[in-house]
């Protein structure tokens, strides 16, 4: 009963800021002209380039990386792709430089191990890592086999082919 009541409070909060927020802009735009609001939006999109541009923010930036994270929900856990960029030219023609995919097991008791699935550079074909290595008694204590994860990394990795994708979950990049 008291968090239903402290929830109505938060929400009435909510709605009369808001409402107040409004308010305020109207009164604002009333007294100081259309152009504030032109101004403000002027000056916060003035670092973007026009689009198929290198945004000049951007222009210096090295070693992009993005990761996708795809959930393998029969085995409780998710296989993660990263891909990675030299610059922001490499980025806009499709050039990677790198991918890479693991999983990060999480023992009931113990760290956290990431556990590598495979790689690919450039656009060679990707090279899946030898799981033979791990102890079966140490993947079996959180509930993995060398085979599954060879599994895994055949069905979940997001790996390019050919010409670099980004490494959706929903499969483009997928081998």
């Amino acid at each position: 009963m008291i968090v239903g009541k402290t929830m109505g409070l938060i929400g009435a909060a909510l709605v009369s800021g808001l409402a107040g927020a409004g308010i305020c802009a109207l009164i604002a735009l009333d007294l100081l002209g259309e152009e504030l609001f032109v101004k403000l939006w002027r000056s916060a999109s003035a670092g973007f380039a026009a689009p198929g541009a290198t945004p000049s923010m951007l222009a210096d930036a090295r070693d992009i990386t993005f990761f996708t994270a795809v959930e393998a929900k029969e085995h409780g856990i998710a296989v993660t792709t990263g891909v990675s960029f030299s610059t922001v030219a490499d980025l806009l023609a499709a050039k990677q430089k790198s991918r890479w995919c693991y999983v990060l097991a999480n023992p009931r008791s113990g760290l956290a191990r990431q556990i590598e699935l495979g790689k690919q550079s450039g656009s060679a074909a990707p090279v899946y890592a030898d799981l033979s290595v791990y102890p079966p008694e140490e993947l079996a204590a959180i509930g993995l086999s060398a085979n599954m994860l060879q599994s895994l990394a055949r069905t979940h990795c997001r790996f390019a082919k050919g010409r670099a994708t980004m490494p959706f979950p929903n499969g483009e990049g997928r081998t």
